[in-house]
């Protein structure tokens, strides 16, 4: 009964050890929106935007070069990224289509102040 029990014992905690800690699944996204994606956002501010997209669904954004935005991509092109620091935070979400464009919305707030607006892009 012994030899039983440590069996079982053994089995539980090898399967409970297979577990991963990381509740984020990674996409397998069409290579169609993976890759390089530049153009611009504009309303109560504009400038220069680039997004840089991986094959897994994650992504980094570029904005007027400082700005370093990172998020997710989901299989339907859906995307939300953020940025932040002390007195600073930057929002876009939007969608990336197959056929090579991209546009949302952004919206961001410096010490107090709301600036929102839209933006577009196009796979380099």
């Amino acid at each position: 009964m012994k030899k039983l029990y440590y069996l079982f014992a053994i089995i539980s905690i090898t399967i409970s050890s297979c577990g991963s800690d990381d509740d984020s699944m990674p996409v397998d996204l069409d290579p169609a929106l993976v890759g390089e994606w530049s153009g611009y956002y504009f309303g109560d501010d504009s400038g220069a935007a680039q997004i840089f997209v991986v094959s897994d669904g994650e992504f980094t954004g570029l904005i007027d070069g400082l700005y370093e935005l990172r998020g997710n991509v989901s299989e339907n092109g859906s995307l939300s990224g953020s940025f932040s620091e002390s007195d600073y935070s930057l929002e876009w979400d939007g969608i990336l289509e197959t056929d090579g464009t991209g546009s949302g919305s952004w919206s961001s707030n410096l010490s107090g102040t709301g600036y929102s607006g839209d933006w577009e892009v196009v796979k380099d």
